[in-house]
């Protein structure tokens, strides 16, 4: 048997019995009264429920229409004054979750526009690596024929050798380094990022918690306006400051710290723009070295050869070290 949904008789129940006790008839005070029930079947029941409650009031004015007519066009006024400022606290909620959303998604656009930079970037690095390839290759063949005709730049070649090897070195250091202060930006960026979140959702609770809780004063004072019309009215002014200076405080707090996480995305990017320079250079010097142990290798052979036909052992094969 299938199951039946949430009726409006028990959503207007509820909601009375929520007033009678001086609570507001929030969705999910009214849910947790039920146990069970979709958010959107209560929440229409609930809309049709305050407009009933508008229809009531209106009956109520046409019922009483002997009272004198200043009693009723303030009862009047007053009803009217409650209605439209609990629609305006709605619409301002509402205006603030979708500033909330277009930020994020203006973030995410600007971190898609940023990669795709960075995209861009490498495959640029890349045609500038494959033309040093090949400037290197014309370089090496000469280096080559240099080695061949000379005894002393093999020498050279043996101390060039100890110095790239030292350069290597500094670069594998310095790529395990800068490494490590990526992968720290990074951990810091996420948390920083978490914490914004986190501090967002947490403004958004209380201020949807407050607007609640002004919603049920406001409904409650309706039945005492005849007595408390302007002490209400200045409550209202002076919460409506405060509420204002709250925001204000929020938006320049938001500010600041989007201002704070794109310096540290800035800085992250030049961190990584560097650990490729420095990953490219290594390469490049890992090739040179493979190169210029071929070339010994050659110089040796020939030079062995050389001492068979002249007959001279003064000179010993060069023997390299990898």
């Amino acid at each position: 048997m299938a199951r039946q949904g949430v009726q409006y008789d028990q959503v207007a129940a509820c909601a009375e019995t929520l007033l009678a006790q001086g609570e507001h008839p929030a969705i999910q005070k009214i849910r947790d009264m039920l146990g069970s029930g979709s958010f959107s079947t209560i929440s229409e029941h609930l809309r049709q429920w305050k407009i009933s409650q508008k229809t009531q009031a209106t009956e109520f004015m046409r019922q009483n229409r002997d009272l004198p007519d200043p009693l009723l066009q303030m009862l009047r006024q007053v009803w009217q004054e409650a209605c439209a400022l609990a629609d305006e606290r709605c619409e301002d909620f509402q205006t603030q979750l979708e500033q909330s959303t277009h930020a994020a998604i203006a973030e995410a656009q600007a971190a898609t526009k940023q990669a795709e930079d960075a995209f861009q970037q490498s495959q640029a690095a890349l045609r500038d690596l494959e033309k040093a390839q090949a400037e290197l290759k014309t370089q090496q063949q000469l280096l080559q024929a240099e080695l061949s005709q000379t005894q002393a730049q093999r020498d050279q070649s043996r101390t060039a050798e100890a110095e790239l090897k030292n350069q290597l070195h500094q670069q594998q250091t310095q790529i395990k380094q800068l490494q490590s202060r990526l992968d720290e930006t990074q951990q810091a960026w996420e948390d920083k990022e978490n914490r914004l979140m986190a501090q967002h959702q947490a403004a958004l609770t209380r201020l949807e918690a407050r607007y609640e809780q002004d919603q049920a004063r406001w409904l409650k004072e309706v039945d005492q306006a005849r007595m408390q019309r302007q002490q209400a009215e200045k409550r209202h002014l002076e919460q409506q400051q405060r509420l204002d200076m709250q925001k204000q405080q929020s938006d320049q707090q938001l500010e600041q710290a989007q201002k704070t996480l794109a310096n540290e995305v800035q800085e992250k990017n030049q961190l990584q723009l560097a650990l490729q320079a420095l990953t490219s250079e290594k390469l490049q010097l890992s090739q040179q070295l493979k190169q210029l142990k071929q070339d010994w290798q050659s110089l040796s052979a020939a030079h062995a050869e050389l001492k068979a036909v002249t007959g001279h052992h003064r000179y010993q094969p060069l023997i390299l070290n990898s």
